[in-house]
């Protein structure tokens, strides 16, 4: 006898089917057959079964997949963005159906902590998804007049006129200064770090040829 185990994506028991005890001759072999309503949503599956004979448990697993024509928002890959000028927003998504998926792109609204929106209709760029395939797309939002602190992406992806929605937190921080072109450089601070490295290889030239002088005196 035996039992088959259908699990969920997050490793949940979906149901259990028990099958009845049997004799099997040496060599022999016989089926038995279940049916499964369905899944209650795509992804990925695993069908355990355990047999019992002769006081041994053998398990088996096997994993498989359940497609629907659905586009999932599974991040937001900027855990925060600097203040000033034009910012991306790269969006992951995944596909969980069997064919490519043309022509998707998601739009994003940008709404602050107490909910007041800040920008909205941010389309991004246009991608094929491939058959259970995982890609990205971006949206870009120009943070010039935004505050620093806590904000949140509606998003929403488009697809075969259907959508997906999803949401996800970031923040906004200063950008971080580094280098000689960190904020506040100019043409003017160049200039003059060229002309003090042209002073000091003025100084070191007239110190070597008065030194060669001396030495040849």
């Amino acid at each position: 006898k035996g039992v088959i185990d259908i699990l969920g994506p997050q490793g949940e028991q979906i149901v259990r089917y028990e099958f009845p005890s049997i004799s099997l001759a040496v060599a022999e072999s016989k089926e038995q057959v279940f049916s499964w309503p369905g899944a209650p949503n795509p992804g990925e599956y695993t069908a355990k079964a355990t047999i019992f004979y002769e006081g041994v448990a053998s398990e088996i697993k096997r994993k498989f997949l359940i497609g629907d024509l659905f586009i999932k928002i599974t991040k937001l890959r900027a855990a925060a963005v600097a203040k000033g000028g034009i910012q991306a927003l790269p969006i992951e998504l995944q596909s969980f159906w069997n064919s490519k998926i043309d022509n998707v792109y998601a739009e994003v609204t940008i709404k602050t902590a107490n909910g007041t929106v800040v920008a909205a209709n941010l389309r991004s760029d246009i991608a094929n998804i491939p058959p259970w395939g995982v890609t990205a797309v971006t949206a870009f939002w120009d943070t010039t007049n935004a505050e620093t602190g806590k904000y949140t992406a509606e998003v929403r992806a488009f697809y075969q006129n259907r959508t997906s929605d999803a949401s996800f937190n970031f923040d906004v921080v200063e950008k971080k200064s580094g280098g000689i072109f960190s904020s506040g450089s100019s043409a003017l601070t160049l200039f003059i770090i060229l002309d003090i490295a042209v002073i000091i290889l003025i100084i070191a030239a007239v110190v070597f040829y008065f030194r060669k002088i001396k030495s040849s005196a």
